[in-house]
């Protein structure tokens, strides 16, 4: 049968447990008997503790390399963005081109091998002066000041409706 994978909290358990009789026990045999347990629940500890780490370097060069990924893919969005744009401001200046010499023609629709084009009468809508638009019109989705509020919070301010807790992590040198 095989041997069953402990995890680190199960060890640390088992390994707080034993240092607790230790410490109580003042029958000699019981403590020489668990003194080498502990030192090999102290091995596996280590042992899982540097599995973890080795882990979490792994995770982190992954994150890296997706960050990185990830930064080359913006660059080529931005690129194709752009491209886009460009193409669009040229379909969109074919197209002014067009109206300006069907208009000077006189004329109103062209038959081509492709399809009809003709000209149409539309209405856009023009804003010369964006402050002079009512707020109602705007969308707005309000968005939270995180570091405005941790000065505030730190400030002592009463109401802010937020807390500062403290937390405990890990730091590998």
């Amino acid at each position: 049968m095989a041997e069953e994978t402990r995890v680190l909290y199960e060890i640390a358990h088992e390994y707080e447990e034993l240092v607790e009789v230790l410490t109580n026990s003042e029958d000699e045999t019981e403590i020489a008997l668990l003194t080498p347990v502990v030192e090999e629940l102290t091995d596996e500890f280590a042992a899982k503790v540097n599995a973890c780490v080795r882990m979490r370097q792994n995770l982190a060069l992954r994150g890296d390399q997706f960050v990185e990924q990830a930064r080359v893919l913006e660059t080529e969005a931005k690129r194709l963005r752009e491209a886009g744009k460009r193409q669009a401001g040229q379909a969109d200046r074919l197209n002014d081109y067009m109206t300006r010499c069907l208009q000077a023609g006189n004329v109103s629709q062209c038959e081509t091998t492709i399809g009809t084009v003709f000209l149409r009468r539309t209405k856009v809508l023009v804003i010369p002066d964006e402050e002079l638009v009512s707020g109602e019109y705007y969308n707005m989705k309000p968005t939270l000041d995180r570091k405005r509020l941790r000065k505030a919070v730190d400030a002592g301010v009463a109401d802010t409706g937020a807390l500062l807790e403290e937390k405990t992590s890990i730091a590998l040198r």
